[in-house]
């Protein structure tokens, strides 16, 4: 089921509704919190392991960044702003 809606959710943004716009904000942020956390997990394996870990943080950070930034980037854009109207 949170593939089908992984998949489904973009999709949602050509329905113009401030609600989906949010829905879509919370789930970019929760998303970037999720990479941390996993990023945190495998890092703390690797090290165990013996494992060359750096390379592992510097994509994942890059991934857990970009998400967030695609999830805060909502209040500052004006051209989602006048589409779902987010000014209010």
């Amino acid at each position: 089921p949170l593939v089908i809606f992984c998949v489904i959710l973009p999709f949602t943004l050509f329905v113009k509704r401030v609600w989906i716009a949010r829905l879509v904000q919370i789930v970019l942020i929760l998303g970037a919190i999720e990479w941390i956390r996993i990023t945190i997990v495998i890092v703390g394996e690797r090290i165990d392991a013996g494992d060359d870990w750096i390379r592992l943080v510097i994509i994942l950070g890059g991934v857990a960044l970009f998400t967030l930034f695609s999830g805060l980037l909502f209040p500052w854009s004006k051209t989602l702003q006048r589409i779902y109207v987010l000014n209010n």
